[in-house]
């Protein structure tokens, strides 16, 4: 796997709805805010089996009771490569389909 340059990242961000770029510049960063506690855990199961299919495994917050923050890198390159993107892109899917 090998990490995307600050171009390629650039570029495929702008084609994802709501991500962001961490202060470092190294992780996927997409902040969710939910109904209530019980949304929000139910949003992190959904998320969690996107996760499990595709074998890339992002950190999860769910922080005072509505807010949802996922965080996606590749652990073992220190940075984002295109399973990052991917990742976020099936997520987008998932929030959209409801």
């Amino acid at each position: 796997m090998t990490k995307l340059s600050p171009e390629e990242i650039k570029a495929r961000l702008a084609r994802l709805e709501g991500w962001q770029l961490n202060d470092d510049g190294t992780r996927l960063v997409k902040p969710l805010r939910v109904a209530d506690f019980v949304a929000g855990v139910e949003l992190l199961q959904r998320l969690s089996a996107v996760a499990e299919e595709l074998d890339h495994h992002p950190d999860f917050h769910l922080e005072r009771f509505r807010h949802v923050r996922i965080e996606v890198w590749t652990h073992s390159v220190g940075g984002l490569t295109s399973r990052d993107f991917e990742l976020a892109e099936r997520i987008d899917q998932l929030l959209r389909s409801g």
